[in-house]
């Protein structure tokens, strides 16, 4: 049995190496010299929150969630269970459960799980109201979820073909608006042309002082494919930096990149010429059905930048490719260099041009291949030379 770490309440296997593992942090921190400060959890009084259990067994696991302020004896809670989808790569079977926090109003609550002789026990976890907390920006709520699981390590693993998703909340900020992005640039002779351009909104999010675990966890749900904070879908980039303070908490720091947010990207886009006619800086060509010859426009003042030849998947046959502004021409590419092979079919093999030539007309450029059987994919790229 295991817990993967991306689910929203952190746990910690329990064994006879680690036997007090209540210690409100993380486990293996418990035994350090330096200061020890607690931490919970907090989850709002409207949550149900959702934790899938992986496992190699069939048998449902055991749920209890403990009161563990009581002065009494702590009484045992069933949380609903239900088998879920059975992986079929590594016949393992995942199993969800529920807690309501609405049923535990300003309590400190710990879960545990029990398949057999395997134990997990969670982190302490706090039902209050964050209404305030969320409105005055004191806390981030971040929900992460994937369309497929994203590995095949143990402590990773989650199943979301149930459907699953995850949220935590995090006593957090978001500030410094930052600026990144990316250029590349095309160089020909007397002339710069902007291939691509990209400006993105990003944000630095800073945590206050948190566990380890739960710096983990918010690290590997900026892994994931939806990843949001506060409303807003951020896609991170590298990784956070950790900062300690000298005691088992530290802080996280992380540049992130608003997702639906881009200044500028000429990649394909409309640009609107001196003379105020619209025109495409880059323009695209394809045909994936290639069996002797193709042809298409090169407009006037615009260059052949690249071609990329591969075959379509039902091509049977190596083939040579000639490229030239005549039927048949061979000015642009010629069959001693156009060899393309069958094998690694679906690896396109590029032909970049390194002595650029714009026309003055709109020219035809013509492809030719030689091969039976054989099916050509030609993409090709043109770049305005203004």
């Amino acid at each position: 049995m295991f817990i993967s770490i991306a689910n929203s309440i952190g746990f910690a296997l329990r064994d006879s190496n680690l036997p007090n593992r209540e210690n409100r942090l993380s486990y293996e921190e418990k035994y350090a010299s330096f200061a020890n400060k607690h931490y919970h959890q907090k989850f709002d009084l409207d949550d149900v929150v959702k934790t899938q259990v992986g496992s190699n067994v069939a048998t449902v696991p055991t749920i209890e969630v403990y009161q563990p302020e009581l002065t009494t004896s702590p009484t045992a809670v069933l949380v609903r269970s239900y088998t879920g989808n059975v992986d079929p790569l590594d016949d393992r079977y995942y199993f969800e459960f529920d807690i309501d926090f609405g049923n535990y109003l300003g309590k400190t609550l710990q879960v545990k799980v029990t398949q057999g002789s395997v134990i997990y026990l969670s982190e302490y976890v706090n039902a209050i109201d964050l209404t305030d907390d969320l409105e005055n920006g004191y806390i981030s709520r971040i929900n992460y979820q994937n369309s497929s699981k994203p590995s095949d390590y143990t402590n990773f693993t989650i199943d979301y073909t149930t459907g699953i998703g995850h949220f935590i909340y995090v006593e957090s900020t978001m500030r410094k608006p930052v600026a990144q992005g990316s250029d590349e640039v095309f160089e020909n002779i007397d002339n710069k042309t902007l291939l691509e351009a990209q400006l993105y909104r990003a944000r630095i999010f800073e945590t206050g002082l948190i566990p380890t675990f739960l710096a983990e966890k918010i690290h590997a749900a900026g892994k994931h494919f939806y990843f949001e904070i506060n409303d807003v879908q951020y896609i991170s980039d590298g990784i956070p930096s950790f900062k300690e303070n000298g005691t088992n908490l530290i802080s996280l720091s992380w540049t992130l990149t608003q997702k639906n947010v881009l200044g500028f990207n000429t990649d394909n886009r409309e640009l609107i010429a001196t003379g105020g006619e619209i025109m495409n800086a880059i323009i695209p060509r394809k045909n994936e059905s290639v069996t002797s010859t193709w042809s298409f426009t090169l407009p006037k003042e615009y260059m052949l930048h690249v071609i990329y030849a591969s075959h379509n998947t039902n091509s049977i046959a190596n083939y040579v490719l000639n490229v030239g502004t005549t039927i048949g021409g061979t000015d642009l590419i010629d069959n001693d260099m156009g060899a393309i092979l069958l094998s690694g079919a679906q690896n396109p093999l590029p032909f970049t041009f390194h002595e650029q030539k714009s026309y003055l007309v709109d020219t035809t450029i013509y492809v030719t291949i030689t091969g039976a059987g054989a099916i050509a994919d030609i993409r090709a790229q043109l770049i305005l030379n203004q």
